[in-house]
C-alpha cells in the first residue's frame, strides 16, 4: 500500500500493488482514506475507509455534535480482487454512522456525536435535500 497526501475533502490517493510470481500488478489507484484493515478466517483482507472526507459545517449544541456532509465508510474484501462488500458496508454504517447509500452526498448533512456528547448518542440526519422542517 502506498498513500498520497490529503487535501480539503480529498483523502489522498491509495495505491495497492500485488507482488507474485508474475511480477507487480497495480490493482487499486484511487482516492481513499484508510481507517481499518482486518482479516477474515479464510485469509481475505477487509479494508475499511472513505473515498471522500466529509465537509465539515461546524459544531452544534455546545460542541456535543459536529455537522458534516454525508460520507459513508466503505468495506472492501481483498483476495484476488478488491470487491465492495455491500453487506458489511451497510452494517458498519448503520452501527457507527448512518446509511443513506454507498456514495457521498453534499445535500445530506449528518450530525455526529463527539467525545463531549452524552453516552449512547447516535449520529442523525440534520438536513436532507427536499426534506421539510418539522412543524
Amino acid at each position: 500500500m502506498f498513500f498520497g497526501y490529503p487535501f480539503a475533502s480529498s483523502p489522498g490517493k491509495m495505491i495497492l500493488i500485488r507482488a507474485d510470481k508474475r511480477g507487480l500488478t497495480k490493482f487499486f489507484d484511487d482516492e481513499f482514506e484508510l481507517s481499518e484493515v482486518s482479516w477474515l478466517n479464510d485469509h481475505t483482507m477487509l479494508i475499511n475507509g472513505r473515498p471522500v472526507i466529509p465537509q465539515g459545517l461546524g459544531p452544534a449544541g455546545k460542541n456535543s455534535f459536529v455537522i458534516g456532509t454525508y460520507a459513508p465508510s466503505l468495506v472492501y474484501q481483498l483476495n484476488d480482487n478488491l470487491i465492495l462488500d455491500s453487506v458489511r458496508t451497510i452494517k458498519r454504517n448503520k452501527e457507527n454512522y448512518i446509511f443513506k447509500g454507498f456514495s457521498a452526498d453534499q445535500d445530506i448533512w449528518i450530525a455526529q456525536p463527539t467525545e463531549n456528547s452524552s453516552k449512547g448518542s447516535m449520529a442523525f440526519v440534520f438536513k436532507e435535500k427536499g426534506a421539510q422542517p418539522p412543524k
